[in-house]
């Protein structure tokens, strides 16, 4: 619980103000920002000064939110559609709630099955990708196809 509560605090200065911010919602990208802050400090006073108690302690904290930080990019990537759910709770062996938080990610201890997760927030990108190109291609297709329509009945 002291972990949950310190990681929370390395999380104030983003819009993430406890562990019962929905996911969903949060900007990683702040997140990342301020985490990768206290990582650069964290490892210059690791390299400048004597190690302590608090200080191992503070490294494990960021140490411990940083390894989160690529299932939190996964899991508010805008691609994700319903099928790409279906197929992370398929992945995970348990469906996630709907409205799951960061006290979630860290039970189910989902910073284990980043690269799956990852996998499927990419193909998530790539079908979208698809889905755009398919949706500027089609209606040059309607138009050509409406032209020989038009074409046949003039014959």
């Amino acid at each position: 619980m002291a972990l949950r509560n310190v990681e929370a605090t390395l999380l104030r200065r983003s819009p993430v103000c406890d562990w019962q911010s929905e996911v969903r919602g949060l900007d990683v990208t702040q997140v990342t920002q301020v985490t990768l802050e206290y990582r650069a400090k964290v490892d210059y006073l690791m390299s400048a000064t004597e190690h302590n108690d608090v200080l191992l302690h503070l490294h494990g904290l960021v140490t411990h939110l940083q390894d989160k930080l690529p299932v939190l990019e996964a899991l508010t990537d805008s691609a994700l559609r319903p099928r790409h759910w279906e197929e992370i709770d398929a992945a995970l062996s348990q469906p996630l709630p709907s409205a799951f938080t960061l006290a979630h990610v860290d039970e189910r201890r989902l910073h284990e099955h980043a690269h799956t997760l990852q996998q499927v927030a990419h193909t998530a990108q790539l079908q979208r990708e698809m889905e755009n190109r398919l949706n500027q291609v089609s209606p040059v297709f309607r138009i050509t196809k409406e032209r020989k329509i038009e074409a046949v009945k003039q014959l």
